[in-house]
């Protein structure tokens, strides 16, 4: 009786199921930094809220939230390596994926062909101190902030490292990335933002087993 208990015990599994968590940005909370927004930073945000920075104050209230899409504007004004940052911090179990929307916004401005522009994604996992590791990560590269306007589109599939985490944090940027000083700029809109993540459930056929095997062994300690 001990060995079929033992079969049973080692036929039941478990299989995952997948559920989603949706950080789509209802309001944006904003600032000014010289640095932008970092993974230290986003540690000590609440749960779920969007936060927004600019690097230099020609490009105040840059990053916006309208009717639940994320936009962020770039200006030449930022100058080389400066932009714009929208972040925020969720939970999740054992996430997978990270998926978004990133599609055209507008573009203006005589000197857009010279106007370099980078986007970039970083997801981090945070420690209970605070501690993080980037899990995931996705970027453009550079292009010309023409290629924008009404033809930039594309939907991002980020694998995310698993791990032990107690939290997570979300970092979308766009950067400058020329010398150019004025005469242009673009925008693009980001929305359905969501992890995919896995939860662990038993199989049906796994959890009559179990039942199975813990009825067996009761009948036995009964003799």
């Amino acid at each position: 009786m001990k060995k079929h208990i033992i079969a049973l015990l080692a036929i039941a599994g478990v299989s995952s199921v997948q559920a989603t968590v949706d950080l789509t940005p209802t309001k944006i909370s904003t600032s000014t930094s010289a640095y932008g927004i970092s993974a230290s930073n986003v540690f000590g945000y609440t749960l779920g809220e969007w936060h927004g920075t600019w690097t230099t104050s020609a490009l105040n209230n840059y990053v916006s939230v309208k009717n639940e899409v994320l936009n962020i504007q770039i200006g030449a004004a930022a100058a080389k390596g400066r932009g714009e940052f929208a972040a925020v911090k969720f939970n999740a179990d054992t996430p997978l994926t990270l998926t978004f929307d990133m599609s055209e916004g507008s573009s203006w401005g005589a000197n857009l062909a010279s106007f370099n522009i980078e986007y970039t994604c970083n997801v981090y996992g945070y420690s209970e101190d605070g501690t993080y590791t980037l899990i995931g990560s996705w970027n453009t590269g550079t292009i010309a902030a023409n290629s924008v306007n009404n033809t930039y589109s594309v939907s991002p599939e980020i694998t995310l490292t698993q791990g032990d985490y107690s939290s997570y944090g979300l970092i979308i940027s766009v950067l400058d990335r020329s010398n150019v000083g004025s005469g242009a700029g673009a925008s693009i809109n980001i929305s359905n933002i969501i992890v995919t993540e896995a939860k662990q459930i038993p199989e049906p056929t796994t959890a009559t087993l179990s039942l199975l095997a813990l009825a067996g062994l009761a009948a036995r300690r009964r003799r």
